[in-house]
């Protein structure tokens, strides 16, 4: 294991204490191979070792060795840098000790090239006063573990360099420019997201941006609904058995409060949504809806909504009126399967609720971005809640089954659409100074002076509820009127429906 060509090439007694140089073959590793011992005493050792930059030494363990009345003790242990260097020196003291050793222990499989020339010294003398040669005690030892230090601080500072974040948000027309950060942008306004792939590259994919629902506890239920609070979404379970009923979770949660409406009057603009899973069962009418409600008394207290009702087999949309945790008063439109995809298209159903001070407008969207209006009635009194509703169908073909609909509640949301206040109109075009409403959009009008333009109550387009937008610029809109009657001046209110 050892081939040592001269144990002891020169050999030196003097005032700094007693030396040993040698040169030695490595052949294995991971065993322990000694590189010599001083011949006499000192209070300090310092070992020198010549590797010539051979990767074979890299992470090798020295140990160094004092001897005490014979008995031979490990004093202190160090590390060789894992990078190749061609010297390095180590030095321990402290102690004072008959004879001073090193050994050396290769941690890699290689075996070094060349034979390993090293310097063992002792130095220093035992005395009362241990002032002597004091000075030279392991100064090179720290700095070697000083350079392998500042090696991984360079790595922490590159990253440091990478702590941005990943995902960031917001409306479609901030989206920044693409530069192949590879980080994703999500847009709360359209249902897309966005990853940047390479510069000037976006790669689009569909999503959809759900604003949590209240929590559990914010919701007051009204009948046998069952709610559970998964994170920030809620599973309701209508427990009902076998009869026409429609129990509600009904809340104030942020009526009044800045920046939603004050509250859910006649004459006030607010809208509600809710975006839910459906799961349909074999029953004759199982439904979920958006819904305000007048109060919270079961059977007693009024509400309107806005469902999507049915079974798989024959599903169908229906404006809603109905008593709290019970069952429908009339029903508004109701329109068969056809229309049931326009409330899901993402595996959720979409339905709103929107107040534009005169009407209630009753909706569905396929994506939560576009609405579609699926009927208007006159703006109802009293409201002071809004929520959702759960409701159970009396089975046709397994007994209750109705009683065990189930939802996943992933968003609902109160808000304040989009007004403009009329300045001017012209036969069909509108005035309304700078606006957001692009061709194609929905929009209802009210109080215009030139009576033609003014939606009333029911289903369709024309005298029932809406206007399409055929063009707009900077300050008009352009609405599908035919019948529109000349100039007149400022009054009235323009409430964008669509989106």
């Amino acid at each position: 294991m050892m081939d040592r060509r001269s144990l002891r090439l020169s050999h030196a007694q003097g005032g700094e204490g007693d030396s040993l140089r040698a040169s030695t073959k490595l052949n294995q590793a991971g065993v322990e191979t000694s590189l010599g011992q001083s011949s006499g005493p000192g209070t300090g050792v310092s070992v020198f070792l010549e590797t010539m930059s051979d990767a074979a030494y890299a992470g090798a363990t020295l140990n160094i060795y004092c001897s005490l009345f014979g008995i031979e003790v490990l004093y202190e242990t160090f590390t060789l840098p894992n990078t190749p260097v061609d010297v390095v020196e180590y030095t321990a003291s402290g102690v004072a000790s008959d004879a001073w050793s090193a050994r050396i222990i290769l941690a890699t499989a290689s075996i070094p090239a060349l034979y390993l020339n090293s310097s063992v010294v002792a130095f220093g003398y035992e005395n009362v006063a241990g002032t002597r040669a004091t000075g030279r005690t392991g100064p090179a030892g720290p700095t070697g573990a000083t350079g392998a230090t500042g090696a991984t601080g360079a790595t922490g500072a590159t990253g440091a360099t990478g702590a941005g974040a990943v995902v960031s948000y917001g409306t479609a027309a901030n989206r920044p420019a693409a530069t192949g950060s590879g980080k994703l942008y999500l847009c709360t306004d359209i249902p897309a997201k966005y990853l940047d792939a390479a510069a000037s590259t976006w790669l689009q994919f569909h999503s959809e941006y759900l604003p949590a629902p209240p929590t559990v506890g914010q919701y007051t239920t009204v009948g046998g609904l069952q709610l559970t609070q998964y994170a920030d979404s809620i599973r309701a379970v209508n427990t009902t058995p076998g009869t026409n009923s429609v129990p509600m979770a009904l809340t104030t949660q942020n009526i009044a409060t800045a920046s939603y409406p004050a509250n859910l009057n006649q004459g006030t603009a607010w809208y509600v949504t809710l975006v839910a899973t459906y799961n349909q069962l074999p029953c004759v009418c199982p439904d979920i809806g958006v819904f305000v409600a007048n109060g919270l008394s079961a059977g007693v207290s009024i509400a309107y909504g806005m469902i999507i009702a049915g079974t798989a087999v024959n599903p169908y949309t229906e404006g809603f009126e109905c008593y709290v945790s019970g069952w429908e008063i009339g029903n508004y439109n109701q329109g068969n399967g056809s229309n049931f995809g326009q409330a899901g298209g993402t595996g959720r159903v979409h339905l709103r609720l929107l107040n534009d001070g005169s009407l209630l407008h009753q909706q569905i969207s396929s994506d939560g971005f576009n609405w579609t209006e699926w009927n208007s009635l006159n703006s109802p009194t009293g409201m002071q809640y809004y929520g959702f509703g759960l409701g159970s169908g009396i089975s046709s073909a397994v007994a209750n089954t109705g009683a065990y609909a189930s939802s996943v509640v992933a968003s609902q949301v109160l808000g304040i659409p989009l007004q403009y206040a009329i300045t001017g109109t012209n036969n069909n075009v509108i005035t309304i100074g700078t606006h957001t409403i692009q061709p194609g959009d929905m929009v209802s009008v009210h109080s215009a002076l030139d009576s033609t333009l003014n939606v009333t109550a029911g289903t369709g387009q024309a005298m029932y509820g809406y206007w399409f937008v055929s063009a707009v610029d900077s300050t008009t809109i352009t609405v599908t009127v035919t019948d529109s009657s000349g100039a007149h001046g400022a009054g009235g209110t323009v409430t964008l429906l669509s989106r």
